[in-house]
Order: C-alpha cells, then sequence, then structure tokens
C-alpha cells in the first residue's frame, strides 16, 4: 500500500503567471440587486402596500491575485469607494455603475503553505443614488 506523496516538478513561488504579468483571476463575481422594502398591513395583518426604496448593488468577488497587482490591490481599504470594476461596467437591471458610489467594504486575504498564490475575496456596496 502507498504511504508516501509524490511530487514532480517545481511548484512556482507565490505567483500564478508565467510571462511577468499581474493580474486578478476571478473564480466567482457575483452581482445582487437590492431594494430596502416598506409594507403596511391592515387589522387583518395583511400586505395591503409595499414600496421598494434605496436601491443597490451588493458585489462579491473571490479569486487570485498575481504580480504587482498584489500591491495595488492591497492599497484599497475598506470604507474606501472604487471608481471602476470591469465586471460591471456597463447597466445592468437599470444599475449604472457611473452613477453613484461603490463603496469597498470587507476583504479577506489568504495565504497558505500549500497553495503558494495568494486569495482574496471581497463585498462593496453599490448605491446609484449617492452623490
Amino acid at each position: 500500500m502507498a504511504t508516501a506523496v509524490i511530487e514532480t516538478g517545481t511548484l512556482p513561488a507565490y505567483d500564478l503567471d508565467e510571462d511577468g504579468e499581474s493580474g486578478i483571476l476571478l473564480d466567482t463575481f457575483t452581482l445582487s440587486f437590492k431594494r430596502t422594502y416598506e409594507t403596511k398591513r391592515n387589522a387583518n395583518k395583511s400586505t395591503v402596500f409595499h414600496r421598494g426604496v434605496d436601491p443597490m448593488v451588493e458585489i462579491t468577488a473571490a479569486g487570485r491575485i498575481s504580480g504587482a497587482t498584489r500591491v495595488t490591490f492591497a492599497a484599497f481599504h475598506p470604507g474606501t469607494t472604487i471608481t471602476a470594476l470591469t465586471n460591471y461596467a456597463t447597466t445592468i437591471r437599470g444599475f449604472n455603475p457611473a452613477s453613484g458610489k461603490i463603496i469597498f467594504q470587507d476583504v479577506e486575504d489568504t495565504l497558505n503553505n500549500v497553495d503558494t498564490t495568494p486569495t482574496f475575496s471581497f463585498t462593496a456596496m453599490h448605491y446609484p443614488i449617492m452623490a
């Protein structure tokens, strides 16, 4: 019965690219289109009025970072605004990414000794009416 791990080749050190290119390789990118809802009920507890207010888009992404992008991406701090996202560059479901503000929120970076490529995940909120 085999009990040892067999490895062949050299594991690249902390980088995905072979040509010196930098970038973010997304594993997931999700846009969740949302509103806050207000309802009114009658004496029978039945909803008689429904209003959707405060439109927003929750943006979540996860992937791997390579090359100099590690330094650039690390400059974003939670609470700062993002000027543009490549995967959210045109109007989708009535939300125009050029209007309002996109605020960088929760971010997580993961480094480990098994896979030498750092991974990340983040959440951002787009508030299209915010000035």
